[in-house]
């Protein structure tokens, strides 16, 4: 059970992540039409007050924010599901103490938790400090992700 609701965080994981990334794509500023048509009356003397309301106004993603925020809430919830059954389970009789795949499963599982559980602070800086920490999500995300496959990867190979 623990390695079927493995890889339906796998899966879902891999779906928040895709609808993650349309929603980068899709970020605009607030502001931006009113700055806009600001810029646009008299762009020569409204160039300063266009660059102070675009510097102030959050950041919104016009597409896939609320589809990747509810497959977000699914994928902690899968994650829940498998990390309870991994803790519920009896332990398996080990003949040595050697570093194992189950031992790098568990290595790996602390990295890719570590990731999901820091993407809500990473997604609560976007709307203020703009495309870097937007990045800076995408970048963690995709790490965690990666290190989750290895870990769903070395019981299969």
């Amino acid at each position: 059970w623990h390695q079927i609701s493995g890889v339906a965080a796998w899966g879902l994981r891999l779906a928040t992540n895709q609808k993650g990334e349309e929603a980068i794509r899709s970020l605009r500023r607030t502001q931006e039409p009113e700055a806009n048509l600001l810029l646009l009356s008299n762009p020569e003397q409204n160039w300063p007050l266009y660059q102070l309301i675009m510097d102030r106004s959050q950041l919104k993603a016009k597409r896939g924010g609320g589809a990747h925020r509810s497959l977000a809430s699914l994928t902690v919830g899968a994650y829940a599901l498998t990390a309870g059954l991994a803790l519920l389970s009896p332990s398996r009789a080990r003949e040595t103490d050697e570093f194992d795949s189950v031992s790098a499963h568990k290595l790996l599982a602390l990295v890719h938790f570590a990731a999901l559980a820091s993407m809500p602070a990473l997604g609560k800086k976007i709307e203020h400090k703009g495309p870097g920490a937007a990045r800076r999500m995408q970048q963690v995300g995709w790490a965690g992700f990666g290190t989750l496959t290895v870990a769903v990867a070395v019981f299969y190979f």
